[in-house]
């Protein structure tokens, strides 16, 4: 049985309660096309497709793939790629076809400047810096898509959602609105990376990072020319662009190479590209003290688009290959770990695409431990079917399409709608969400041979994250996610046990582990109390449903107070039998009955 997740879809003018999950779809009509090479028929990977009617767009897959809803026909709709003429056509034109054919500009290197030396070439980038300097900050929100491999299978595949700050200097901070997870083992392990939106805000490309090789855009006008070889290049046939790129003069330094399209009137950045096949310089580290990385090749490319008078951050695309090493030394630091025990090469890609600035996702409310990682935030979180049917993404390519029958046959898939969360081995034993049918347990560590009194009990196990002298410290939260879907507000609650929050000091017995479902069972019974206090709201909106969701995680403060307080004090049978009782009137869970706890 899945766990207990609670999703309402509530239309703005009337209001529709259930306790099942109900199918969510839209009025509005799909554009599906292929972005291609008007004189190869070569698919175009990442081809912004803009509504230019609002603030909506996405990116063509890797095969020039996309789909986009539409809402009015009327609408003007833009297809652009760097170096082609952009196509623009209205929604009811682009329903119509399958196939967006985009001529290449006529390359164009009239107006090369002769000198004697390359010497305006190293002004053009260092008047680029000045412009990224000085670039505002703006919020957006982004989808991320992250994809492993090794020995030509997939390994790995993360999507997610995120509200990000960015600017033409970096990518300030992204903060998670939801995720989903796809894995395969490899040699019997899982290759994770942990950290990667952690690793991403470390690149900035106007200052220096103690996480990542330098570039030009790093570097001031002096230094530019001592370390940096520059070569005019043509600009993909944009007359509008300069295209240059660049060298390190001194070979193996903690240098990238690269290529960088610099606009003409503005010294605004387009587009740039960063490789190296042998970093230096980066956030990468292996787990495991007997293992390290013996080389690793990357490659990043930030690309720009001008967006009402301001120059924003359209998508951020990398591909890394690496190889790991046995070793006798225990690595230090990093921020990109790497959850892996293999000895052959691993490759990488993946993208980062901002859209709809200034209209952000509301935030789910849960408050994450500063140490969580992108994979714990999202074990966090229930399955949201409606956000997932409103939220595509981008298209899955061919090679994608592959990719998920292989984890479907292999491995296991992590908020995707045919796997409930407690049929997954690798996070089986993460925060667990409330179930009737379920018991949690601390883990159990065998003392004197003797067997836990609890091992007869259908359980999830879990492992808190460290051990006090408090036996009453357990951390309960209520997820509430809330998401706008057109006229009407979607919301998933769950009841979910944070055990990086929970300590406990051992050893368990029957009591112990009976009175750690009691409080979690009485918090599932306040997070009910939540439900029905709003589906009696006679104004549904953020503002009602976050003062509802303080409520009661203020109850549950107030509770887990009372709660181990009376269960310890004087009269401890008298009180359990209470609240024993409340549980049975209101979930028909008798945790005395099922752990065998006699009160006489």
């Amino acid at each position: 049985m899945k766990p207990f997740y609670q999703v309402l879809s509530i239309k703005l003018l009337c209001l529709v309660f259930a306790l099942s999950l109900p199918e969510f779809g839209f009025a509005q009509s799909v554009a599906n096309a292929r972005v291609v090479d008007a004189n190869t028929d070569e698919p175009l990977p990442y081809a912004t497709i803009a509504d230019l009617s609002g603030s909506r767009g996405t990116l063509s897959n890797t095969d020039g793939v996309f789909a986009l809803e539409i809402k009015n026909p009327t609408d003007t709709i833009s297809i652009s790629f760097l170096g082609y003429q952009t196509a623009i056509l209205s929604a009811e034109e682009l329903l119509a076809l399958n196939e967006i054919r985009l001529t290449p500009e006529v390359t164009q290197l009239t107006d090369v400047i002769v000198t004697a030396d390359d010497d305006y070439l190293y002004q053009i980038i260092n008047q680029c810096r000045a412009s990224v300097k000085d670039a505002p900050i703006e919020w957006s929100r982004a989808f991320l898509q992250h994809v492993t491999r090794s020995n030509d299978h997939p390994i790995e595949m993360i999507q997610a959602y995120y509200n990000v700050s960015s600017s033409q200097k970096a990518i300030d901070d992204l903060i998670l609105k939801n995720g989903r997870v796809a894995m395969a083992p490899i040699n019997g392990r899982y290759f994770v990376n942990l950290g990667m939106t952690q690793a991403i805000t470390r690149l900035d490309l106007y200052s220096k990072s103690r996480s990542f090789n330098s570039h030009p855009l790093q570097l001031n006008l002096r230094q530019l020319r001592r370390r940096y070889e520059l070569d005019r290049r043509p600009s993909l046939g944009n007359a509008n662009l300069y295209h240059i790129a660049f060298q390190p003069k001194r070979k193996h330094a903690a240098y990238f190479s690269g290529e960088i399209w610099i606009d003409k009137s503005t010294y605004n950045l387009r587009k740039i590209i960063l490789r190296d096949d042998s970093l230096e310089r980066h956030p990468f580290v292996s787990v495991f003290p007997d293992q390290e990385i013996e080389y690793i090749n990357l490659e990043l490319a930030f690309t720009f688009s001008m967006d009402e008078n301001s120059q924003r951050l359209n998508h951020l695309q990398w591909n890394y290959e690496l190889n790991l090493k046995p070793t006798g030394r225990r690595p230090t630091g990093g921020l990109q770990r790497l959850y892996a025990r293999i000895s052959n090469k691993v490759s990488a890609s993946g993208i980062l695409h901002c859209y709809q600035y200034r209209d952000l996702f509301w935030e789910p409310f849960f408050e994450y431990s500063p140490e969580h990682n992108d994979y714990r935030k999202i074990s966090f979180l229930p399955y949201n079917p409606n956000f997932w049917n409103a939220n595509h993404g981008l298209v899955y390519s061919e090679q994608q399409l592959s990719d998920m029958a292989y984890f479907q046959e292999n491995g296991f898939l992590m908020n995707h709608a045919d796997f409930p969360s407690d049929d997954e081995p690798f996070f089986q034993f993460n925060n667990p969400h409330w179930q009737a049918d379920k018991r949690v347990r601390y883990k159990y560590e065998e003392q004197e041979g003797r067997p836990n009194p609890a091992n007869n009990v259908p359980m999830t196990r879990f492992d808190p994250w460290s051990t006090i002298d408090s036996e009453d410290d357990i951390a309960v939260q209520i997820m509430l996610d809330i998401n706008r879907l057109e006229d009407s507000i979607s919301f998933v609650s769950s009841t979910v046990l944070d055990i990086f929050e929970t300590e406990s000091e051992p050893p368990y017995d029957s009591l112990d582990h009976c009175l750690l479902n009691m409080y979690f069972d009485l918090c599932e019974i306040e997070r009910r109390q939540m439900i029905a206090r709003i589906a009696s709201l006679d104004d549904i909106n953020f503002e009602n449903l976050k003062r509802e969701h303080e409520i009661s995680t203020q109850q549950i403060r107030i509770l887990q107070r009372d709660f181990f307080s009376e269960v310890r004090g004087a009269r401890p049978k008298r009180m359990i039998k209470k609240w024993n009782k409340i549980i049975v009137d209101n979930l028909e869970i008798d945790n005395l009955e099922t752990f065998k706890i006699k009160l006489e």
